[in-house]
């Protein structure tokens, strides 16, 4: 870690016209904090909470798209209809708003 006062002792050199102190390069590893470039391992547990949480999202948003789809063009559409709507709505939103953001 550098000096507290390093800048200051820099700036007051340049500004005296003397030569800049150089000061040694010195790093305090802490074995306790780990760097970002390790990869994180998932354990199954973590990977299947994480996938069943997306699975939720993608069917919760797709149910109420088809519910609001149906509900516009007043049909009776089944269930399995109306999801299938929904989730076709959905993917479309999705890949529309992906190319607009590129």
């Amino acid at each position: 870690m550098i000096k507290h006062n390093a800048l200051e002792d820099r700036l007051n050199a340049v500004r005296t016209g003397k030569p800049i102190p150089e000061e040694p390069a010195r790093f305090d590893i802490n074995p306790n904090i780990q760097s970002s470039n390790t990869p994180k391992v998932l354990t199954y547990q973590q990977f299947f909470i994480s996938e069943g949480y997306k699975l939720f999202n993608v069917l919760a948003t797709s149910i109420l798209y088809g519910y609001g789809i149906r509900t516009i063009f007043s049909q009776e559409w089944a269930f399995v209809g109306t999801l299938g709507v929904g989730f076709l709505l959905n993917h479309f939103l999705t890949i529309i708003l992906k190319l607009l953001k590129k």
